[in-house]
């Protein structure tokens, strides 16, 4: 410092400070930002987990409107103890067989969710996404037994469902989940050690196994209770029009189920931080698009393909 007058050092104290208090401001504030976007996700999290419970509506509206009159109180009733079955198997078995650590068949632990982050009173974006991540979980877990609930409308007792809708919800939907999206799950693409067919299985949305679980666990059900009472003559074995009670509810609750997977597709992006924002709005537009061009597709299908169609369409 020879040859420098007091007040040079202390401009050149004054500006090491400067530039020390900006850094760790910069820091600062992009830890504060993370930690607020974590809180985002969570939030972010829970309203699409919301839309994915509105889909039971749409389950329930356009069974009730499939069925015949004289079963819509045990159509309604069963969508609803559809919920309340699933919400606490999944809670009380569900959630370790999914989420627990264990092997890469089936989590061990965590049963009843029992884990620090369910425990914990700490206001974090870590604490909150956890609570978010089991609601969401506990919505797919439901919309795949709602499939079963939809094969077997007119079919079932109640009672026989109940116990159907606990296993589903609490061991076989799970036991699936934790395959493909728990980090040491056997079909997980980035787990650790060897994957299935060294490459995994890259599942999003549940796209692929919460219709394997429920569409699959509906065709059993369908093939070993056999027809509804009525469908087939007992003669000829000649298919006969059941009675449905309202197209208005069937179309009303189609529209509510594709409503409610904006948050099936939208929130499995989990995140809106940086280029995931992105992600999220285009996959809210592809999903407006892909359903739009089902639908046209579906309708060109039955215009010129079955005969049934301009009959329904007259």
């Amino acid at each position: 410092m020879s040859g420098l007058t007091q007040g040079q050092i202390d401009a050149i104290a004054a500006s090491v400070t400067d530039t020390i208090d900006a850094k760790i401001q910069e820091e600062l504030g992009t830890t504060l930002l993370k930690l607020d976007v974590r809180k985002a996700d969570a939030i972010f999290f829970m309203v699409c987990a919301t839309l994915v419970f509105v889909m039971q509506v749409g389950f329930a509206l356009l069974e009730v409107g499939s069925v015949s009159v004289k079963n819509t109180k045990n159509i309604l009733l069963k969508n609803v103890m559809d919920l309340c079955v699933s919400a606490i198997s999944f809670y009380l078995i569900g959630y370790g067989l999914g989420w627990g650590e264990g092997s890469g068949f089936a989590g061990s632990n965590a049963f009843a969710m029992r884990t620090p982050e369910f425990n914990s009173l700490e206001v974090t974006g870590v604490v909150a996404g956890k609570h978010a991540q089991a609601f969401f979980s506990l919505c797919f877990a439901a919309t795949a037994t709602t499939i079963v609930s939809g094969a077997v409308a007119e079919r079932f007792r109640f009672q026989t469902y109940a116990f159907i809708a606990f296993l589903m919800s609490g061991v076989i939907f799970p036991v699936v989940m934790h395959w493909v999206w728990a980090d040491d799950g056997w079909l997980n693409p980035v787990r650790d050690g060897a994957k299935f067919l060294s490459v995994g299985v890259i599942d999003y949305a549940g796209s692929g196994f919460v219709h394997i679980v429920g569409g699959m666990s509906a065709l059993w059900a369908v093939y070993f209770i056999g027809p509804r009472h009525g469908r087939f003559t007992e003669t000829k074995g000649t298919v006969q029009e059941l009675p449905q009670q309202s197209p208005v509810f069937q179309v009303i609750g189609g529209l509510l189920m594709w409503y409610g997977w904006f948050g099936f597709n939208c929130g499995s992006i989990k995140t809106l931080e940086g280029a995931h924002l992105n992600s999220v709005v285009r996959v809210g537009l592809v999903h407006s698009i892909g359903g739009a061009t089902g639908g046209l597709v579906t309708m060109a299908l039955f215009v010129y393909f079955l005969e049934s169609c301009p009959q329904m369409i007259k």
